[in-house]
Protein backbone atom coordinates (compact mmCIF):
# COMPACT_ATOMS: atom_id res chain seq x y z
CA UNK A 1 0.00 0.00 0.00
CA UNK A 2 2.77 2.59 1.12
CA UNK A 3 4.44 1.73 -2.42
CA UNK A 4 1.58 2.03 -4.21
CA UNK A 5 0.80 5.78 -2.57
CA UNK A 6 4.71 6.96 -2.80
CA UNK A 7 4.24 6.30 -6.87
CA UNK A 8 1.06 7.76 -7.36
CA UNK A 9 2.71 10.52 -5.52
CA UNK A 10 6.04 10.83 -7.32
CA UNK A 11 3.37 10.85 -10.29
CA UNK A 12 1.70 13.69 -9.05
CA UNK A 13 4.92 15.40 -8.60
CA UNK A 14 6.58 14.78 -12.44
CA UNK A 15 3.09 15.85 -13.14
CA UNK A 16 2.27 12.85 -15.63
CA UNK A 17 -1.22 11.81 -16.28
CA UNK A 18 -3.00 14.80 -14.08
CA UNK A 19 -3.77 18.51 -14.35
CA UNK A 20 -5.44 20.74 -11.76
CA UNK A 21 -9.07 21.63 -12.69
CA UNK A 22 -9.72 24.91 -14.43
CA UNK A 23 -11.32 26.63 -11.43
CA UNK A 24 -8.11 25.61 -9.67
CA UNK A 25 -5.27 27.10 -11.93
CA UNK A 26 -6.30 30.63 -12.45
CA UNK A 27 -4.03 32.94 -9.63
CA UNK A 28 -5.17 36.51 -8.75
CA UNK A 29 -2.61 38.97 -7.15
CA UNK A 30 -2.74 40.55 -3.54
CA UNK A 31 -0.49 43.13 -2.62
CA UNK A 32 1.22 40.99 -0.19
CA UNK A 33 1.80 37.75 -2.57
CA UNK A 34 0.46 35.31 -4.62
CA UNK A 35 -1.98 33.03 -3.93
CA UNK A 36 -3.94 30.43 -5.81
CA UNK A 37 -7.79 30.31 -5.42
CA UNK A 38 -10.37 28.83 -6.56
CA UNK A 39 -12.44 31.81 -8.80
CA UNK A 40 -15.65 29.59 -9.84
CA UNK A 41 -18.01 28.40 -7.48
CA UNK A 42 -17.46 24.86 -6.77
CA UNK A 43 -21.24 23.54 -6.08
CA UNK A 44 -22.94 26.65 -4.93
CA UNK A 45 -20.59 27.05 -2.22
CA UNK A 46 -18.52 29.53 -0.87
CA UNK A 47 -18.16 33.15 -2.18
CA UNK A 48 -16.04 34.40 -4.66
CA UNK A 49 -13.48 36.92 -3.55
CA UNK A 50 -14.68 39.74 -5.61
CA UNK A 51 -18.22 38.68 -4.00
CA UNK A 52 -16.71 38.77 -0.25
CA UNK A 53 -14.79 42.13 -0.79
CA UNK A 54 -18.45 43.57 -1.32
CA UNK A 55 -20.28 42.30 1.67
CA UNK A 56 -16.61 42.17 3.98
CA UNK A 57 -13.90 44.66 4.16
CA UNK A 58 -10.52 43.59 4.27
CA UNK A 59 -8.32 43.08 7.02
CA UNK A 60 -4.82 45.74 7.86
CA UNK A 61 -2.41 44.16 5.99
CA UNK A 62 1.49 43.54 7.27
CA UNK A 63 1.11 43.05 10.92
CA UNK A 64 4.45 43.52 12.50
CA UNK A 65 5.50 43.17 16.04
CA UNK A 66 8.60 44.14 18.06
CA UNK A 67 9.52 43.75 21.95
CA UNK A 68 10.29 47.59 22.79
CA UNK A 69 11.31 48.82 26.75
CA UNK A 70 7.72 50.63 26.95
CA UNK A 71 5.84 47.56 25.38
CA UNK A 72 4.98 45.63 22.44
CA UNK A 73 5.00 48.32 19.42
CA UNK A 74 2.47 46.75 17.07
CA UNK A 75 2.14 47.95 12.94
CA UNK A 76 0.25 47.31 10.35
CA UNK A 77 -0.58 49.17 6.65
CA UNK A 78 -4.30 50.06 5.77
CA UNK A 79 -6.53 47.62 4.17
CA UNK A 80 -6.09 47.15 0.62
CA UNK A 81 -8.49 49.44 -2.02
CA UNK A 82 -11.60 47.91 -2.69
CA UNK A 83 -12.17 48.25 -6.62
CA UNK A 84 -15.53 46.31 -6.73
CA UNK A 85 -18.93 48.16 -5.71
CA UNK A 86 -19.47 46.97 -2.08
CA UNK A 87 -21.63 48.11 0.64
CA UNK A 88 -19.94 49.41 3.17
CA UNK A 89 -18.18 53.05 3.43
CA UNK A 90 -14.59 52.90 2.32
CA UNK A 91 -14.06 55.26 5.74
CA UNK A 92 -12.07 53.66 8.87
CA UNK A 93 -12.98 54.79 12.01
CA UNK A 94 -10.63 53.03 14.38
CA UNK A 95 -8.57 50.26 14.04
CA UNK A 96 -9.24 47.28 16.91
CA UNK A 97 -5.99 45.23 18.09
CA UNK A 98 -6.55 41.86 20.08
CA UNK A 99 -3.58 39.66 21.88
CA UNK A 100 -3.53 36.11 22.17
CA UNK A 101 -1.41 33.91 24.12
CA UNK A 102 0.09 30.61 22.76
CA UNK A 103 -1.46 28.63 25.56
CA UNK A 104 -4.80 29.84 24.92
CA UNK A 105 -7.30 30.00 21.50
CA UNK A 106 -8.88 32.79 22.40
CA UNK A 107 -8.01 36.53 21.62
CA UNK A 108 -9.07 39.15 23.92
CA UNK A 109 -9.36 43.13 22.65
CA UNK A 110 -6.22 45.47 23.83
CA UNK A 111 -7.10 48.53 22.93
CA UNK A 112 -8.51 50.63 19.56
CA UNK A 113 -6.73 53.99 17.82
CA UNK A 114 -6.85 55.62 14.56
CA UNK A 115 -3.25 55.37 14.16
CA UNK A 116 -1.25 52.62 11.78
CA UNK A 117 0.50 51.58 15.69
CA UNK A 118 -0.01 50.64 19.07
CA UNK A 119 1.90 50.10 22.01
CA UNK A 120 0.95 47.15 24.32
CA UNK A 121 2.55 48.86 27.47
CA UNK A 122 1.90 45.48 29.58
CA UNK A 123 2.23 42.62 27.44
CA UNK A 124 2.73 39.10 29.41
CA UNK A 125 5.76 37.27 29.31
CA UNK A 126 6.30 34.44 26.64
CA UNK A 127 4.98 34.10 23.01
CA UNK A 128 2.40 36.51 22.51
CA UNK A 129 0.43 36.89 19.00
CA UNK A 130 -1.49 40.31 17.33
CA UNK A 131 -3.95 40.63 15.21
CA UNK A 132 -5.60 43.58 13.57
CA UNK A 133 -8.95 44.57 12.61
CA UNK A 134 -10.43 47.87 10.59
CA UNK A 135 -14.08 49.54 11.90
CA UNK A 136 -15.68 51.50 9.18
CA UNK A 137 -18.38 53.78 9.17
CA UNK A 138 -21.37 52.32 10.51
CA UNK A 139 -19.40 49.61 13.02
CA UNK A 140 -18.69 47.59 10.34
CA UNK A 141 -15.35 45.25 10.79
CA UNK A 142 -13.31 43.90 8.59
CA UNK A 143 -12.27 40.22 8.87
CA UNK A 144 -8.48 40.00 10.96
CA UNK A 145 -5.82 40.43 10.11
CA UNK A 146 -2.93 38.16 9.83
CA UNK A 147 -1.38 37.21 13.18
CA UNK A 148 2.32 38.11 14.17
CA UNK A 149 4.23 36.92 17.38
CA UNK A 150 6.77 38.04 19.57
CA UNK A 151 8.55 36.37 22.38
CA UNK A 152 7.81 38.74 24.88
CA UNK A 153 11.05 39.06 27.48
CA UNK A 154 13.33 37.09 25.18
CA UNK A 155 15.69 40.00 24.41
Amino acid sequence: MRKTWLMLLSLLIAGVGCSMPAPFRETIETPAEQIETPVEQIEGEGLRWEEDLAAHPPPPQNVKVVDEANGVLVTWEQPIAVEVPHSYSDTIVHYRVFRRLASSADPIEIGTTDQLSFVDSEPPAGLVFYHVTAVHEGDVESSRSDEADVVVGGN
